[in-house]
């Protein structure tokens, strides 16, 4: 089967177009709500952080007529491409008219998030004549400061009102739903239902003879019927959908040309008016696999994504590692990520400040490797070309991994490819790399170069050289790791590298064979398959030693055994004449088994739990310690603590059913400031989470069977929340997906009375 050929014809659309105004893969994305320094207490520089980080595109600010907005834009003229404003229909509309969005009692309908600000913001409605020409003040005054794109925040206008407030009913959009339903034929059947003249229906007045109350329960009033809702849905969605390229091509008109515009939302609904999308991105969210997903999905609509994220608070640094493996995939997996520098984390909390020192090696080393960035635009499936023996984790998407992801300069393979290298995992990834040449380069037989480009520590002067010249190619590292004929090299990651693959002048002998799986882990056995270039044979050795002419030859797949916590070296080359291959050389290692455990007999589903009350440092002796109560519960939750308390302490113990042996996959969450979850499967620690929203994960090898399973839970000094608090634990592995542990999969033996 020839993979590579198949593998390279998943070439994805170009990572960007030709509109000058649309970002390149190099571009540095950061926001700051406004221009900072802003008063006297505030340590925080917008100018200093634009320099520091390497700053390409400062989008999605909040502009005034102050005059450190005006200084600000003039001195960074000239090294910022692209100043961005925002467009919000929650800003203040023009004199004199009051374009909002309206309850069923005619009061303004306030989006709920918004109150917490407790302020009076309310969106505008997109039916309302006079919100464009309010909007347009805003965009005339920042395209005279010289603002050259736009983001659209709270983009979805009368649609976020929707679900609470049931939408908008201010006088335009009652007569407007009414013109709708004349035009799809429907205004017969509602106008009977409706108030007037027979032929218009007045939802408002309709909805309130009904006895439907205003304020946030009208979308799930059972009086609201079913029907009309999805119409009226449907009408609000197309609203929006109808305004916001007005709003476009006023801002173009205003520009004297197209202009960015962008928008805070992954909404499909709300079409191709917009450029790209920016996405606030959860904390839970950070891995490799999602990343890459929502990029891809984006693209092929026909934009791309800035990710403003992940979002945590506090940020420690514990969690810096995940950040700036987000930060790094999003690039190398063909989209964006603002800097993290005045970034909303969430209502009420501080923002964040990310320092140059925790990010600014990675932006600028963006800067430095533009033309591998720029220049390679077309994006490969994920590992297409290379494998690494990941001894991370057997999932190369995973949370834990070390990702590979193959860029080309055209549609189909050249003379270079370039290859983005992020480490999920925790501490520096040493990998061996084996590349597969049909799916990066024309010439598959040709001499080969690979140099790996990794970032320098940030030092703030060199980076105000860089800054001052524009030019950052200091700030990286460069080594190379082979030239000459192809075979399997060893690749050194700490957070994220770039493989250039160059094609050399002349042919080599024959090339390594390539071997799949390359190396890893193996759960019992594994079928090795060799694929070797030319004509002549391959022969392969599993003792550690290096293969000779009279080595045994391969005929087919490779049957290896390691056997649990032992390893075997496969060693294969081929041979055309006298002439003899690199070698290729992988390691296999048999996976720890746990073994399943005879139960008690009777079962019962759900675990059973003890709680305690008082404060706790950590996890306790729990056998020291008397239950305040104990009972059983169908999965591992909360629900023992009574709301009151401020601080508890649980231990869930069960048995687990696996369905069949194989890889198992757990995670935990437990959203308590002070808060601490660990789990146990057969003795063995899966992970210990905690730190508010920290996400525990880990995994392992179960027989099919059944295994003891203890959570263990602390929360040891309450915020004085009540209620509020909740963890969970879920799992996936073989036939069963991402689930919450539930009692489909846990039992615990009958409580006695």
């Amino acid at each position: 089967m020839n993979r590579a050929l198949f593998l390279a014809a998943l070439l994805l659309a170009p990572l960007f177009a030709a509109f000058e105004g649309f970002p390149k893969p190099s571009d540095i994305f950061m926001r700051t709500l406004q221009v900072r320094v802003s008063n006297a207490a505030d340590a925080n520089d917008t100018r200093d952080a634009v320099s520091n980080f390497g700053v390409t595109r400062l989008e999605w600010v909040y502009w005034t007529k102050a005059e450190k907005d005006r200084l600000l834009l003039r001195d960074l003229k000239g090294k910022v491409t692209r100043f961005g404003g925002s467009l919000n229909p929650t800003q203040p509309p023009r004199e004199g008219t009051a374009p909002y969005c309206r309850g069923l009692d005619g009061s303004t309908a306030t989006v709920p998030w918004l109150r917490v600000y407790k302020n009076d913001r309310t969106n505008m409605c997109a039916n309302h004549p006079d919100t464009l020409p309010s909007l347009s003040n805003h965009i005339a005054f920042q395209v005279g400061l010289g603002i050259n794109a736009f983001q659209v925040d709270d983009v979805a206008m009368n649609v976020d009102v929707m679900r609470a407030a049931g939408g908008c009913f201010c006088d335009h959009c009652v007569a407007g739903f009414s013109r709708e339903l004349a035009a799809k034929g429907k205004l017969t059947a509602y106008a009977r239902e409706g108030r007037g003249d027979g032929k218009t229906f007045d939802i408002r007045s309709f909805l309130l003879s009904k006895g439907v109350k205003s304020g946030d329960g009208v979308w799930n009033d059972p009086r609201f019927p079913a029907e009309l809702k999805r119409d009226f849905e449907a009408f609000q969605m197309a609203s929006v959908k109808s305004f916001l390229p007005r709003l476009q091509a006023t801002a173009s008109a205003l520009f004297g040309g197209p202009i960015s515009f962008s928008k805070n939302t992954e909404a499909d609904w709300l079409g191709g008016t917009f450029d790209y999308a920016m996405y606030e991105l959860p904390w839970g969210n950070a891995s490799p696999a999602y990343l890459y997903g929502f990029i891809s999905h984006q693209r092929a609509i026909g934009g791309t994504v800035v990710f403003d994220g992940p979002k945590k608070f506090p940020m420690g640094e514990a969690e810096l590692p995940t950040l700036r493996a987000a930060f790094a995939t999003a690039y190398a997996a063909g989209g964006y990520a603002f800097v993290p520098w005045d970034m909303f984390t969430a209502p009420a909390k501080p923002r964040l400040f990310i320092r140059p020192s925790e990010l600014g090696d990675l932006t600028t080393f963006i800067r430095a490797c533009a033309p591998l960035l720029d220049g390679f635009n077309q994006l490969l499936e994920p590992w297409t070309g290379a494998a690494a023996t990941n001894h991370l984790a057997a999932d190369p998407m995973g949370d834990n991994s070390l990702a590979i992801f193959p860029h080309l300069a055209s549609r189909q393979p050249g003379k270079e490819a370039v290859l983005h290298l992020v480490n999920w995992g925790k501490g520096r990834a040493v990998a061996p790399i084996q590349l597969d040449p049909r799916a990066l380069l024309a010439n598959p037989r040709s001499r080969i170069r690979v140099t790996q480009f990794t970032p320098k520590a940030f030092e703030a002067e060199a980076v105000g050289r860089a800054w001052a010249t524009g030019r950052y190619g200091d700030l990286v590292e460069k080594k190379v790791l082979l030239e000459g004929a192809l075979r399997p090299f060893d690749a050194t990651v700490d957070s994220w590298s770039l493989l250039q693959v160059v094609a050399l002048d002349g042919e080599s002998g024959p090339a390594a064979p390539r071997l799949f799986p390359f190396g890893g882990k193996v759960l019992g056995s594994v079928s090795v398959e060799v694929e070797a270039d030319g004509n002549g044979k391959s022969v392969y050795t599993l003792d550690g030693s290096d293969p000779r002419a009279g080595s045994k030859a391969v005929s087919g797949p490779i049957a290896i055994s390691p056997g649990p916590g032992k390893s075997v070296i496969l060693k294969v080359r081929s041979v055309e004449g006298s002439s003899f291959s690199p070698i290729a050389e992988a390691r296999y290692t048999g996976e720890f088994i746990l073994k399943a455990r005879p139960g008690p007999g009777a079962m019962k589903p759900g675990t059973r739990y003890a709680y305690y009350e008082g404060e706790f440092e950590g996890l306790p002796d729990w056998g020291a310690l008397a239950p305040t109560k104990s009972g059983s519960v169908e999965f591992f939750h909360q629900g023992p603590r009574p709301v009151e308390t401020k601080a508890w302490a649980g231990k869930f113990d069960a048995w687990l059913k696996v369905p069949r042996t194989g890889r198992y996959r757990f995670w935990g969450f437990f959203n308590a400031q002070k808060g601490l979850v660990r789990l146990t499967v057969s003795d063995k620690e899966i992970f210990t989470a905690g730190k508010g929203s920290e996400q525990g994960r880990g995994e392992a090898v179960l027989e099919e069977g059944l295994h003891p399973i203890s959570a263990e839970v602390v929360e040891s000094h309450s915020d004085g929340s009540k209620g509020s608090h909740y963890f969970f634990i879920g799992m996936s592995g073989p036939g069963i997906p991402e689930t919450r542990l539930t009692d489909a999969y846990l039992v615990h033996e009958p409580i006695q009375p």
